[in-house]
């Protein structure tokens, strides 16, 4: 009996050891996860100088792209971002640089500051603005995913980062706020406080009083103005017909039109007309009127129409508004963009003035590419005027064909008016000679 127990007591001996053996592993590896997540979390804000919303937003995004993974390789994308083409060499090179490991997670997280305070320092700029608040780390999770991650499908994208983004800020959001943002750190006042408040609210009332006195004495002063206010009233109509004459003159002198946009409605129509970003990058009045003069049959002349007409119409059909950039070009030189956009010109164009100009892309056209281009146009006008030239004599040709006929029916008619008169007369004549005959047979038969 005693070696039973002494046998069950080992075998539960045995099972605790292999019990308390597993444990630390599954620890370590749940450690090791909100490891990442807190290392990531702290150089944000350290050094980074977020505060906790911009901080959870950026959190919500990477656990989307990659879930802390730092070696995630996705086809063409790699990391805690999912970097893409030039941007991981970028990364190797900077962590080279700073003494950091590129497959870790302290090595990446300090290369989003790194972008963030250069390259893409206008969507530093954003986040750092967010208030400290829920609300504050669902706007940094949509910012970092729009111009950040720019990952397209932005609906979904919002909904399912902006989850993630509210799990973090439970975790690592401010003390002092609470759901609704509110700071609730200063919510107690003394009884001092109080009475000092109290006091300042009576003093605001009697300054109410007094100002209610001159109120008084105003509202006197204004009995007299209101009978010539009646008396002005015919005068401000007749000057409202006149203003409303003057305003009509000068939207014709300054030429703005009135576009049905109807078709161009969608979200990146909006941000190209919206004057936030610098259309210069991408238009130049004279060289787009000069390559499609078609437009001012359109648009008329007038420059704030003419750039609303190729921020809109243009752009949806890939015109080039200026020689320092072609959309072609642009889209050809980073395929990484062709799989977001596709053939959806807009986005080019707006990726240019948002991001890629500041991150050294370039669209431009060469002096060989411009006169190439210049040369085979050229060709292809003259082509198209030797056709219509060929269309021209053609149509005269057939002009003098049609006068021919016409001149040979002409003759016709004439020969056969003319045969038709001999017959006239050769039938008068015909009647003539039996009108005689019969009068000859008159005459003899009265002689007879």
């Amino acid at each position: 009996m005693l070696n039973k127990k002494i046998i069950a007591l080992l075998g539960a001996a045995l099972l605790a050891q292999n019990i308390l053996q597993a444990v630390p592993s599954l620890v370590c590896t749940v450690q090791a996860d909100e490891s990442a997540s807190s290392t990531i979390f702290r150089i944000l804000t350290d050094e980074g100088g977020l505060n906790s919303a911009a901080a959870c937003g950026i959190l919500g995004n990477i656990q989307q792209e990659c879930e802390f993974d730092p070696t995630a390789y996705t086809g063409r994308f790699y990391g805690l971002a999912q970097w893409s083409g030039g941007r991981i060499d970028e990364l190797r090179s900077f962590c080279s640089e700073n003494g950091y490991d590129s497959e870790s997670v302290e090595g990446q997280a300090h290369f989003i500051v790194h972008e963030l305070q250069n390259s893409f320092s206008y969507v530093y700029d954003a986040l750092a603005s967010v208030p400290d608040t829920a609300e504050g780390a669902y706007t940094a999770s949509c910012t970092f995913c729009h111009d950040y991650e720019q990952c397209g499908n932005y609906d979904w994208e919002y909904s399912t980062r902006g989850g993630y983004t509210e799990t973090f800020w439970d975790s690592y959001g401010g003390s002092t706020a609470d759901e609704t943002g509110e700071d609730t750190s200063d919510e107690y006042v003394s009884d001092d406080e109080d009475e000092e408040t109290v006091e300042d609210k009576n003093v605001d009332d009697e300054n109410v009083d007094d100002e209610n006195v001159d109120d008084e004495s105003v509202e006197d002063e204004n009995v007299d103005d209101e009978s010539v206010d009646d008396e002005n009233v015919d005068d401000e109509s007749a000057e409202d017909d006149g203003e409303d004459e003057s305003s009509d003159e000068e939207d014709e002198e300054s030429g703005s039109r009135q576009f049905d946009d109807s078709a161009y409605s969608d979200d990146v129509y909006q941000e190209l007309l919206s004057g936030n970003y610098d259309t210069d990058l991408i238009f130049d009045y004279d060289y787009y009127v000069d390559r499609y003069p078609e437009v001012t049959e359109e648009a008329g002349s007038d420059y704030s129409d003419v750039l609303h007409y190729f921020l809109t119409r243009g752009v949806t059909n890939g015109q080039r508004g200026s020689q320092n950039f072609s959309v072609l070009n642009y889209q050809q030189n980073y395929s990484d963009l062709y799989d977001q956009y596709a053939d959806e010109y807009p986005y080019y164009y707006l990726h240019y003035l948002k991001h890629g100009y500041d991150m050294g892309f370039t669209g431009a056209v060469s002096d060989e590419q411009q006169a190439r281009e210049e040369s085979e146009e050229k060709a292809e006008q003259e082509w198209q005027e030797y056709l219509d030239s060929q269309n021209g004599s053609s149509d005269a040709e057939q002009s003098e064909e049609e006068a021919e006929s016409a001149d040979g029916s002409d003759e016709q008619e004439e020969s056969e008016d003319y045969s038709g008169s001999e017959d006239y007369e050769s039938s008068e004549d015909y009647n003539s000679s039996e009108d005689q005959d019969e009068s000859e047979d008159y005459d003899s038969y009265e002689e007879y």
